[in-house]
């Protein structure tokens, strides 16, 4: 009973709702060649351009479209799983494979490699990309051993898809590398000013409600399996810290996006307002008399 209480709270849809025992998904395995095949291409890359600064826009080009692929799939086997015949199934073991690899060989080479080969390049790990990296790597490991515990009741695949659905917010991955790149060209102005600030809130906005929306429907889940008398989700404070510093860290991210805005608005104003009586003057001295 607790596992199915978890399984449905969770929102996880009809994937492995039988009762059959299925087969536990693998945290390692064929998928795990892409993501170690990207840091051989980064390295490769990195190792061919003429200056730095461009190694960290090569880099970033390479991780964004990774992201945006792995997370629309991910996105698409998540509203699959929702269907009453879900034919997507078999995809959330390469998926998994790919993001936990991806995680992992990103902060081995963009953490650790990159500054060695290329000191000047722009493109690094930050403390807060630190943490993220950390708590996705630990979520995503948690939900794939978690749900293998649940395989035998059949229900393991529905909890691992859960890692599906926070991996599906890196669809928004390219909107962060457009916004540094517009910002040290100094072409942060006019439309394309407008269109980033528009897409990096809303996009940021939909990122922290959502994973909040997993860590809620998460708490949820344990809650009702311990109420139902069964042993619960194993280990379930290790889920709560990884998907919570995830929400979080996500939470302070659309913070600083709207803190960033309200400080270019009120530039702006104050740009035109010191411009305006001047402008007006100039044009008064320059009228016929």
């Amino acid at each position: 009973r607790g596992a199915v209480a978890v399984a449905i709270a969770m929102g996880a849809g009809d994937v492995g709702a039988s009762s059959a025992s299925q087969r536990p998904v693998d945290i390692v395995g064929a998928a795990t060649s892409a993501p170690l095949l990207l840091l051989a291409s980064k390295a490769l890359l990195v190792s061919c351009v003429d200056a730095e600064a461009d190694a960290g826009l090569a880099v970033a080009s390479i991780d964004c479209g990774f992201l945006l692929l792995l997370g629309a799939l991910s996105g698409v086997v998540v509203r699959d799983s929702k269907q009453d015949h879900p034919k997507l199934d078999a995809l959330i073991d390469p998926l998994m494979q790919c993001g936990l690899g991806h995680l992992f060989f990103e902060m081995v080479y963009n953490g650790v490699i990159l500054p060695r080969q290329a000191p000047g390049a722009t493109y690094r790990l930050t403390p807060d990309l630190w943490l993220h990296h950390v708590a996705a790597l630990g979520c995503g490991v948690f939900t794939t051993l978690a749900g293998n515990a649940m395989c035998e009741h059949g229900l393991g695949r529905a909890f691992v898809l859960q890692g599906c659905r926070m991996a599906a917010t890196e669809c928004t991955s390219g909107l962060p590398v457009s916004f540094s790149q517009a910002l040290r060209t100094k072409r942060l102005n006019g439309p394309r000013s407008l269109v980033l600030g528009a897409t990096m809130a809303g996009s940021f906005v939909w990122r922290t409600m959502h994973s909040f929306d997993i860590l809620r429907e998460f708490n949820r889940g344990v809650r009702e399996s311990r109420e139902g008398g069964a042993r619960g989700v194993p280990h379930a404070w290790a889920g709560r810290l990884a998907c919570g510093t995830i929400a979080g860290g996500n939470a302070v991210w659309t913070f600083r996006i709207f803190k960033g805005i309200v400080k270019m608005l009120r530039k702006g104003k104050r740009s035109k307002a010191r411009d305006g009586p001047g402008r007006a003057s100039a044009a008064s001295n320059g009228a016929p008399k």
